[in-house]
């Protein structure tokens, strides 16, 4: 079973794939993306809230892999705390 089937929006915010594929438009992990909501509708709105929350963050740049990796980092320190 895909792990992704049960995520909430806060998953959605720790998968680097996700992170990649709304902030950096990577056109790849897009369609992974894609192909996973045609499986799973059911997690398209959970989907589409994590991307408004990542898409609403101030100054809104592409990131590399390593500014990605400290996102992440960041989100898993608030989650932890």
């Amino acid at each position: 079973m895909d792990k992704r089937i049960l995520y909430t929006v806060d998953d959605y915010l720790k998968d680097d794939d996700f992170i990649i594929a709304v902030l950096d438009h990577d056109s790849a992990k897009l369609s992974q993306w894609e192909e996973f909501l045609r499986h799973c509708p059911m997690q398209e709105a959970l989907f589409n809230e994590a991307r408004d929350v990542l898409q609403g963050l101030p100054n809104e740049q592409l990131l590399s892999e390593a500014e990605a990796a400290s996102l992440k980092d960041s989100i898993w320190k608030s989650v932890l705390v």
